[in-house]
């Protein structure tokens, strides 16, 4: 038999603390990254968080001034919508802010009401401060139970010289 003492537990014994220390040191490097992914539309939409989805384009008109869309979402959570929607173009890589117009008929509350069935929205009318940008984006901010977020509703491309009819025809394809 060895003369030397059993030193297994006294080594495993030892490893606890420096274990313990890693295991913090790593929770501390990897949370920040872990709140950029929970702040991605991506993983809110995975995990229901995100107040609409499913949002489709089903008719849109372009001048070089002004684009009209009108289509369907989802709402899925009651969440309350703050503020305006933000409205912006995009122009040879530069966001520039545009103005927003809503002229659907029939009067729709500040927060439409979640539901399964998706529900039209718009006519929505985009005015570029710019003739024939290349993308039009709109976010809505929305309070979700005392969390504020801000969602991209579209981003589209800005036809140029597309008639309503053909754009129509075009998006049915």
């Amino acid at each position: 038999m060895s003369s030397l003492p059993n030193t297994r537990g006294a080594v495993a014994r030892n490893r606890f603390p420096i274990l313990f220390v890693v295991g913090v040191c790593l929770a501390l490097v990897l949370e920040p990254a872990w709140r950029r992914v929970q702040d991605t539309r991506v993983y809110r939409d995975w995990t229901y968080q995100t107040p609409f989805r499913d949002v489709e384009i089903l008719h849109f008109s372009a001048t070089a001034l002004e684009i009209r869309v009108k289509g369907t979402m989802r709402k899925v959570r009651p969440c309350t919508t703050v503020g305006a929607p933000i409205v912006n173009i995009v122009s040879d890589g530069m966001i520039r802010y545009a103005e927003f117009r809503s002229l659907e008929e029939q009067h729709t509350p500040q927060s439409r009401a979640a539901g399964v069935e998706p529900q039209p929205f718009g006519p929505w009318v985009i005015r570029s401060p710019i003739a024939w940008p290349e993308r039009a984006r709109m976010y809505r901010t929305h309070n979700c139970a005392g969390r504020i977020q801000t969602n991209l509703v579209f981003d589209i491309p800005w036809p140029r010289g597309i008639a309503a009819s053909d754009a129509q025809a075009e998006t049915e394809q």
